[in-house]
């Protein structure tokens, strides 16, 4: 696994980048096009994926427990639903504790 790091990498361009099996825990992703980004099986626990472009990202076995998603262009209601089922953290607005409301 290659460790990507960033700091503060807002408004980055990862179109289209081959991420799969990338270790991207605890990774500053807010802001970052990730449209069309292969995430498949990355590593994303605890990243912060907030206003990350979404659209068409592959995300399908990608580790999400406690990645920080919000405001997300390309994330469909099934998407953030099954995200997190999986254990990611939506902050779409303030005091949003999506998280908890789904029902196991």
């Amino acid at each position: 696994m290659v460790k990507i790091v960033t700091r503060g990498a807002i408004d980055a361009d990862l179109s289209g980048a081959d991420l799969s099996n990338t270790n991207l825990s605890n990774t500053d992703l807010s802001g970052v096009n990730l449209r069309y980004a292969d995430l498949r099986y990355a590593d994303l626990r605890y990243a912060d994926l907030s206003r990350a472009n979404l659209s068409s990202a592959k995300l399908s076995g990608a580790n999400v427990e406690n990645a920080r998603f919000g405001n997300n262009p390309g994330i469909s209601e099934s998407i953030k639903n099954n995200l997190i089922q999986r254990g990611a953290i939506f902050e779409d607005s303030p005091g949003d504790h999506s998280r908890v409301l789904i029902p196991r």
